[in-house]
Formats: C-alpha cells, sequence, structure tokens
C-alpha cells in the first residue's frame, strides 16, 4: 500500500512540474528576500512548529482553568483551525508569498481575538489568546526582517489585514491569494526548467509529509476532544472516550513509524524517473539533431536557390543599366554636337560683330588723329608766330639793356681813371 502512494505521489509530483507555475518571487511588491528561498523556507517551517506549539499550549491553558463548557470548545476551535491555517498559509509553493500570509494570518488573529469576532470567546482568559496572537505577530514580523523592504512589505500586509478581517472561523478566513496573483502575474516556465527543480520539489513534499504524520494524531485527538466536549457526557464517559481518543493516536503513531520508510521508496521511484527522464532527454536531443540538420539542408537549399535568382535579377539588372547608359550617352553625345553646332555659330556671329565693330573703332580713330594733327598743325603756326614775334621784341630789349650797360661800364671806368689821376 505504501509502495502504491509512493508511486501515486511521484507521479503526481512529475505531473505538477510539468504544469504552469509563478514567478519565483514577490521582488517588485515586497523587495528581493536577503536569503536563499531554501534557508526562508526552513524558517517558515521552524516558524510554524513554534506556531503549533505557541497555540496549543495557550488553548490548553485556558481549557484547563475555564469552567464554561463554551470557553473550552472555543480553545479548542482555537487549536483545530488555527494550526491547519497556519500550514496552508507556510506551504504555499513561492516562500515570500507564504511569508506574507504567514504574517496576514497572525495579524488577522491578532485583531479577530482582540478586537473582531473572536473577542468574547474566553472571557475573563481572553488576554491568553490575545497575547499569544501578538507574540506570534511579532515572531512572523521578525522574520520577516530578511526581506530588503520589511516597511514596505509591512505596511502592504497590514493595510491588506485592515481590509480583509477574519468574519467566520480561522481556517476559512480571507487568504491573500489574489494580492499575490495579481503580483505574480499569468507566466509560464518550461519543463526542463520545472524538471530541474525536482529534487527541491520532492524534497519540500517529503517534508511537508512528515510534518502532516508528525501533527495528524494530534490534530485527531483535538478532533475527537472537541466532538466529545460537544456530546456534554459524564466525566466517566469522556473519560473513557479520550482513553479511546488517545488508543486511536497511539495506533497513527505507529503507522507514521511505518511511513518512515516512505522517503526511500520515493528515493528509488525519484532515481528511476531520472533515468527515464535522461532518456527521453537524450531522445529529445537527438530529434532536435535530426530536425536541426533537415532545417539546415532546406536553408542551404533557399540559400543556393536564392543567390541563383538573386544573380539572374542581377544581371537582368545589369544589362538593362549597361542599355539605359549607351542610350543616355548617345543622346547626350547628340545633344553635345547640337550645344557646340550652337556655341560655333554664336561665336562666328559674336567675332563678326566684334570685327565690325573694331573697324568701325578704328576708323573713327584715325579720324580723331587726323582732326587732332591738323588743330595741333594749326594751332602750331599760330605759336611760332607769336614766338618769333615774343623773340623780336626780347632780343631789342635784350640789345637796349646791353647797350645801356656798356655805356654806365664805359662811364664808371672813366669816373675811376679820374680819380685816380687827380690823386
Amino acid at each position: 500500500m505504501i509502495r502504491k502512494l509512493s508511486l501515486l505521489l511521484t507521479l503526481t509530483l512529475v505531473t505538477a512540474c510539468q504544469a504552469p507555475s509563478k514567478p519565483a518571487n514577490l521582488d517588485q511588491a515586497v523587495g528581493a528576500s536577503l536569503v536563499s528561498s531554501r534557508e526562508l523556507r526552513a524558517q517558515l517551517n521552524e516558524y510554524m512548529r513554534d506556531f503549533t506549539a505557541e497555540v496549543q499550549a495557550a488553548a490548553d491553558e485556558i481549557i484547563e482553568r475555564a469552567e464554561e463548557t463554551t470557553v473550552r470548545k472555543e480553545a479548542m476551535r482555537w487549536k483545530m483551525e488555527g494550526v491547519p491555517a497556519c500550514q496552508l498559509a507556510v506551504f504555499k509553493e513561492d516562500p515570500a508569498a507564504a511569508l506574507l500570509d504567514t504574517w496576514a494570518l497572525a495579524a488577522q488573529m491578532t485583531r479577530y481575538f482582540e478586537s473582531g469576532r473572536g473577542s468574547g470567546y474566553f472571557g475573563k482568559w481572553q488576554g491568553i489568546a490575545v497575547e499569544t496572537s501578538k507574540c506570534l505577530e511579532a515572531g512572523v514580523e521578525t522574520l520577516a526582517q530578511t526581506l530588503s523592504d520589511p516597511d514596505q512589505a509591512k505596511a502592504q500586509v497590514l493595510s491588506w489585514v485592515e481590509e480583509h478581517p477574519v468574519h467566520g472561523s480561522l481556517l476559512n478566513r480571507p487568504t491573500t491569494a489574489p494580492m499575490i496573483a495579481s503580483v505574480f502575474g499569468d507566466r509560464s516556465s518550461s519543463a526542463m526548467a520545472s524538471i530541474g527543480n525536482l529534487d527541491q520539489r520532492i524534497a519540500q513534499v517529503l517534508e511537508r509529509m512528515d510534518i502532516y504524520v508528525e501533527s495528524l494524531p494530534t490534530q485527531f485527538r483535538w478532533q475527537a476532544e472537541y466532538i466529545i466536549e460537544q456530546q456534554l457526557v459524564s466525566q466517566e464517559e469522556r473519560r473513557q472516550a479520550l482513553t479511546d481518543v488517545e488508543e486511536i493516536a497511539e495506533g497513527m503513531d505507529r503507522v507514521a513509524i511505518l511511513a518512515d520508510d516512505m522517503p526511500r521508496l520515493i528515493e528509488a521511484e525519484r532515481e528511476e524517473i531520472r533515468r527515464l527522464i535522461k532518456a527521453e532527454r537524450k531522445e529529445v536531443e537527438a530529434i532536435l539533431d535530426r530536425q536541426r540538420d533537415r532545417v539546415t539542408e532546406t536553408i542551404d537549399r533557399q540559400r543556393e536557390l536564392t543567390f541563383s535568382s538573386i544573380t539572374a535579377e542581377r544581371e537582368e539588372i545589369l544589362s538593362a543599366l549597361e542599355a539605359e547608359r549607351a542610350a543616355i550617352l548617345a543622346m547626350v553625345e547628340k545633344e553635345r554636337k547640337i550645344l557646340l553646332q550652337a556655341v560655333t555659330e554664336e561665336r562666328e556671329a559674336l567675332l563678326a560683330a566684334v570685327d565690325a565693330q573694331r573697324v568701325a573703332t578704328l576708323t573713327e580713330g584715325e579720324a580723331i588723329v587726323a582732326r587732332s594733327i591738323a588743330e595741333s598743325a594749326r594751332h602750331g603756326r599760330s605759336l611760332i608766330r607769336r614766338v618769333l614775334v615774343g623773340g623780336g621784341v626780347v632780343g631789342a630789349g635784350l640789345i637796349v639793356l646791353l647797350g645801356l650797360a656798356g655805356f654806365l661800364l664805359i662811364r664808371v671806368a672813366k669816373e675811376r681813371r679820374l680819380t685816380e689821376s687827380e690823386e
């Protein structure tokens, strides 16, 4: 029977590995964890054991002290509902999501017993439940210090708790699943990536099974005590019923001992699954290699056809371009000849016009020179005449002056000689 159960569990794990999974953390919502997922999971499992022990001790203290049947029944319900609720929160797939939901449970339980529907369940022993809940809330808050931004996480969790108080039982409380789903979104991981986490998943399931096997007799005992308390039987009947419950619980403990052999069976099945997965992976790799070769061959053929088509089109384009170039060159040559002829005609016409203008200019220049020479000759004769007349007058004047000068010199000489003779 145990072997069949282990086979069923192993197949379920493999199927779960291939199912869509969600992102591995809530970094964007509450900050990245400063510890690894495995370490955070171990801390949460340890917290769950503390939670179970604290709630059981507080509830048993209330049961032992209280005389009212209703108070004892509510204390039993607290154990029966609180511990499974904590297990559901801690056993969430993502450790950060489990931490948030466990924190929300502890905060909800504190407000439930302090000011909510459960604030009057335990009468004068109500403080025991409130203080225990606060202590558990402080414990999970300490555990949340492993987040890089615990203040932000605390604000989000407490805000969510204020909007979602517990109105019924703790086991049916509002959970943070919608908030976590809105942060996670819908993403899927590949089968190979999930298979890579198979060892970790199997280890988590084994750990959960250990916890379930460990807590199952205790929860059965709580259920039986609650049923007995509800029946309002006599003390002797209650004692006998509790004795029967203890015997059944001991039997369940023996079953739990037998279940200790399950990890060995699961390990053997896990090795077989590893072998099968390894063989399947080799087959998949071979198929992928064949498909890759076929794709490569197809691509090579397509590339050759593409190159041939491109070469043919290139040759056609070059031929067309060569024909266009020849036509353009012929047209340009024709236009060039027409342009040269036109330029030659324009040049000849311009040279003729320039030559005619030059002849006219030379003729006009010669006429101007002739007129200038004639005018110069006329003015020259008049000037010569004037020079001759002026020269005669000047010559006559000079002669007169020379005569006067000679006369004066002679007179001065005579006067000098007279003066010398007188002396």
